[in-house]
């Protein structure tokens, strides 16, 4: 049977210039039984195109089908035909739009190059380095034959031998594309992705591309390949704030370039790709499969021998001590966002921004980036869940003065501007901001809080708990879901929403719902958004946009400066009074753990999540002097990376910001001072019975018992105008009748309290001349007690200080023998001396005889009357039934009302 031969390339040393198609194989033998032609590079079996022909087209004899012609037509001279058709239709396209799209291209600007511009630095608040790419920038001949390897291995293998695009990879890639319906595969060289990163922005369109291919032709003119090679691993991004290969040679294995073993420069070439997948930082296990792949590539390419591989792949991934780490680690984060920012604000790229010689100026306070580090790495301020993973995390604090950004930290890459579901900690913005200033609640502002089907939606409180009739400010502190959308169905979602914009939390036309009110967005909030909020009500309500960056400067001319005046959000009384409610989520609410704090703190958690498993935890706060916020969450979205059950708002990030907020302050001089009460804040005592039992917001007046008198805070337009009635109206009308020896005592009664008539008897006891006035303890009734102040009244005598020290008690009270008998003879108009007149007892007695509840309306209790010889009164008290405060009784003052006085004391004691 005749054969096609394969060309075939001999061995080839490590210097000789290789094939661009050439990859070892594996051995194949036909069914004819033909043996394996060919060898590669290392001594491997190739398969030879007789045997390849005889496996598809041979039967069962060894001869080919009988359509064998008919398809041997199509493959030597159709398809050739096709396939040359699509090419040059391809190339023509491609001639059309190269030519359009590069009419008005940039040109290349030797400046943007990294090692060739001059470099910026950022600077921290107190003027020190924060960052100096300079420092990390590698020369031409720093550049190692791994590293180089590594790299053109894995990211483009003819970069040798194209002129800054790869036609054969572009027909690969459109392919694909075609195939797929769209952009899936770029196909650029390292020339390409050199001026992406520096020149370009980041879209993926035709015109971007065709510009990005022009520009690359001119670096190739003007620069060797190991200059662009160089280029490119300076402009690189390695995770984690690490720009360049030295930055991430240093952060990954602590070492130079020079140093660097063939596994570890195929470490960095296999990061570039995903870095937040493959960085040895962010998952080991990931960076290693990343690296064995760049290896066997190597491999494959002639770079390094099979055994070589094998023992490279076999090989641990060392990083370097944590030690030699923690300083990058501490600030790169917040270097990232300032990159982040300043491409914001100026428009420029990384690449412009990084070697276009500016001065950046920041916000950053190294001590409250290191505090604020050590918190959210130390251990016991977060939690693993089941599966032993630990939350992804983020801190974020701010001057209130400047709205300037001090700290920053995360463990995720971009989380300064990563959007998040915020939950309750979006409430003071999306609902109780704006509810002041309609004039739709304030502080104590009643509301129902159970279970409510607002339309379809139904929204329940934190472990599905109620609170019945509460409060604004408790509904707040408390984080109450109900409550909360029934204000925003007060305000409205428009005037929400509006709210919302004018302090630049971003949300859409899809947002305006009731489901707003529980901090649901269609994008989230990003936490620098959120740090706005708060900022702004330290500030009594002026929104000043937090950022990290002060001032860029450039040749001495000012670039951009911070806008430090700021805008009028809400009015400094209502901003005074949200946070007054807030500061009582500190001291009994949601944000409890901050309550030891020595000074005025205010903040609000939030927790997002389902019944089963949360996925983000906020804890937001603020003194007169700085904001905060602490997220732990879940950043994967993955099932296995679920927060723990305990893991809320108000635990471990709370925590978390309580150890911040001690670590900031830690060997201060001063504490923060008070948040400072604008002038148009009043102050006055409500009725919180009346409130909370009635939903009735009024003044409290002396009436009303000490313990419900409650002091809130209003401004001076919103405080209430009338006085409660609930405790001046509890007895009223109260009056007694005496016919037949029966009283009758009527009075109006209220159904939330309970009425206890007592009669009051006085009663008059004569005893033997020259004896002891006591009258005899077993004539008296059981329930008797006797006031020794009456009895000195009927003696007409002050009562002396014996008697008044016994006021009350039970049993008799008598008076000096000397001061009874100068009475009576006083009473009976006689001079006799004291020894010849008998001794004459006025006491009293007090017994229960009524009891009625929970009745509304004109009460009436009868009672029996004893004999003439006595006075009769009848005394009501009034208690509530219904106590919320402390589960006890509350006896409220009452009135005595008087039936009738028969009593003649000289009629009396001439009787007698």
């Amino acid at each position: 049977m005749k054969r096609y031969k394969l060309k075939k390339y001999d061995t080839m040393d490590s210097k000789a210039k290789k094939p661009d198609n050439h990859r070892p194989s594996v051995p194949y033998s036909s069914n004819a039984g033909g043996k394996s032609t060919g060898h590669s590079r290392h001594g491997k079996k190739t398969l030879s195109r007789g045997g390849l022909d005889e496996a598809i087209f041979s039967g069962k004899d060894g001869n080919f089908p009988v359509k064998r012609k008919r398809k041997r037509f199509y493959y030597a001279v159709t398809l050739p035909l096709l396939i040359v058709f699509i090419l040059a239709t391809a190339f023509a396209t491609f001639g059309a739009l190269y030519a359009a799209a590069t009419v008005s291209a940039v040109s290349l600007d030797k400046a943007l190059l990294p090692a060739y511009g001059s470099a910026s630095v950022i600077y921290d608040a107190d003027g020190g380095e924060l960052y100096n790419p300079s420092n990390v920038l590698m020369s031409v001949d720093e550049l190692t034959e791994p590293l180089k390897n590594a790299f053109i291995a894995t990211e483009d293998k003819r970069f040798y031998r194209h002129k800054g695009y790869d036609v054969k990879r572009i027909i690969g890639a459109s392919l694909k594309n075609l195939k797929a319906k769209h952009l899936k595969e770029g196909a650029s060289t390292i020339s390409q992705q050199l001026i992406k990163n520096t020149h370009l922005s980041g879209e993926r369109t035709i015109n971007r591309k065709l510009k990005e291919i022009k520009l690359a032709r001119e670096l190739e003119k003007n620069f060797k390949k190991e200059e662009i090679l160089t280029m490119y691993l300076n402009a690189a991004y390695f995770g984690k704030g690490k720009y360049g290969a030295k930055s991430a040679a240093r952060a990954f294995f602590g070492k130079d370039i020079a140093e660097m073993s063939i596994s570890e420069c195929a470490v960095l070439a296999g990061t570039v790709k995903s870095p937040a997948t493959y960085s040895p930082l962010a998952s080991v296990q990931n960076s290693t499969e990343r690296r064995n792949l760049v290896l066997r590539l190597m491999y494959e390419q002639g770079y390094i021998s099979e055994s070589e591989k094998n023992a490279f792949t076999a090989e641990k991934l060392i990083l370097a001590p944590s030690s030699d780490t923690d300083e990058n680690e501490i600030y790169s984060p917040y270097a990232s966002a300032v990159l982040a920012e300043a491409r914001a604000l100026t428009g420029l790229s990384k690449s412009e921004l990084l070697n276009g010689g500016f001065k950046i100026y920041t916000y950053m306070s190294s001590s409250s980036q290191a505090a604020l580090y050590e918190v959210l790495t130390r251990d016991g301020l977060h939690l693993v869940n089941d599966g032993q993973i630990a939350p992804s995390v983020l801190g974020i604090t701010a001057d209130n003065r400047t709205a300037g950004i001090t700290a920053f930290y995360s463990d995720v890459f971009g989380a300064a501007e990563m959007r998040r579901q915020a939950g309750s900690a979006l409430k003071p913005f999306s609902v109780y901001a704006p509810a002041l200033e309609r004039g739709i609640i304030n502080a104590a502002t009643p509301v129902v809080d159970v279970r409510t089907d607002f339309g379809g939606f139904n929204p329940k409180n934190f472990r599905d708990v109620y609170y019945g009739m509460t409060t604004a400010r408790e509904s707040i502190a408390k984080s109450m879901n109900v409550p909360a959308v029934k204000f925003l169905s007060a305000t409205g979602t428009d005037a929400a929403a509006a709210f919302l914009r004018r302090i630049e939390i971003r949300i859409s036309d899809g947002d305006k719902s009731l489901a707003l009110a529980l901090g649901a967005t269609a994008n989230g909030t990003s936490p620098t958004e959120l740090l706005g909020g708060y900022v702004m009500l330290a500030r009594g309500g002026n929104f000043l946009r937090p950022t990290f960056i002060s001032e860029i400067v450039r040749g001495g001319k000012l670039i951009y400066a911070k806008d430090t005046a700021g805008q009028t959000a809400m009015s400094a009384e209502n901003a005074y009074i949200l946070t007054d409610m807030l500061k009582d989520a500190v001291k009994r609410g949601t944000a409890k753990a901050l309550s030891a704090l020595p000074y005025d703190v205010a903040a609000k958690t939030g927790t997002v999540g389902t019944e089963n498993s949360n996925s983000d935890a906020w804890s937001c706060a603020y003194t007169s002097a700085f904001s905060a916020i602490i997220w732990h969450g879940n950043a994967t979205g993955s099932k296995e990376s679920t927060l723990a059950a305990a893991e809320s708002g108000g635990s471990y990030a709370t925590s978390a910001v309580r150890e911040l907020f001690k670590s900031m302050h830690d060997g201060a001089l001063t504490y923060p001072e008070a948040f400072v009460r604008p002038d148009g804040i009043r102050e006055c005592y409500i009725d919180k019975f009346a409130l909370l039992k009635f939903g009735t917001l009024a003044l409290a007046p002396d009436s009303v018992p000490e313990k419900y008198r409650q002091k809130e805070i209003f401004s001076e337009s919103g405080m209430p105008e009338t006085n409660s009635a609930v405790f001046s109206e509890i007895l009223t009308n109260a009056s007694a009748d005496y016919t037949d020896r029966t009283a009758r005592i009527r009075f109006d009664a209220k159904a939330y309290a309970a009425y206890d008539v007592f009669r009051i008897d006085k009663h008059v006891s004569v005893n033997s001349l020259n004896t002891a006035a006591y009258p005899i303890a077993t004539q008296l009734p059981a329930c008797a007690r006797f006031s020794c102040s009456a009895l000195a009244r009927y003696n007409n005598l002050p009562p002396p200080s014996a008697a008044r020290s016994l006021t009350n008690l039970s049993g008799i009270c008598p008076l000096p023998s000397v001061a009874r008998s100068s009475a009576l003879a006083r009473y009976n108009n006689l001079h006799l001396p004291c020894s010849a007149r008998p001794s004459v007892t006025v006491y009293e007695t007090r017994t229960p005889v009524g009891h009625i509840e929970g009745f509304t309306g004109r009460a009436e209790v009868e009672v029996y009357v004893f004999p003439d010889n006595a006075s009769v009164e009848f005394e009501i008290i009034p208690s509530l039934i219904d106590d919320f405060q402390s589960g006890e009784e509350t006896v409220l003052r009452g009135t005595r009302v008087s039936v009738y006085a028969a009593f003649d004391p000289e009629e009396f004691i001439r009787d007698r």
